[in-house]
């Protein structure tokens, strides 16, 4: 004979239990999206970063510091020089742009 506790526990197993494992199973497939989700997020940053952030940094840090540096170092001689370049200096400037 069952007693009224032992037939509210094997009710509660019959009802709860299988919520449970259906829930789990929901948790455990989400849980799985989510770590693809991750995985291609990753991806999409170090692509991200390859193809766009690299680039940019090395025309910054490359060829437009190495422009900078000739147009500093043209502006420091006439300075020096006390020169008034007028079209020349302009001149000068376009050549080094275009090597």
């Amino acid at each position: 004979m069952a007693t009224v506790a032992t037939q509210t526990a094997e009710q509660v197993k019959n009802t709860v239990m299988p919520m449970i494992k259906k829930t789990l199973g929901s948790l455990n497939d989400e849980i799985s999206q989510l770590v693809g989700g991750s995985s291609e997020l990753s991806r999409g940053v170090a692509q991200f970063d390859n193809e766009g952030i690299q680039p940019l940094y090395r025309l910054v840090n490359g060829d437009l510091r190495g422009m900078a540096d000739k147009i500093n170092r043209l502006g420091e001689f006439a300075n020096i020089k006390r020169l008034s370049l007028g079209p020349l200096f302009s001149s000068a400037i376009i050549y080094l742009c275009k090597s």
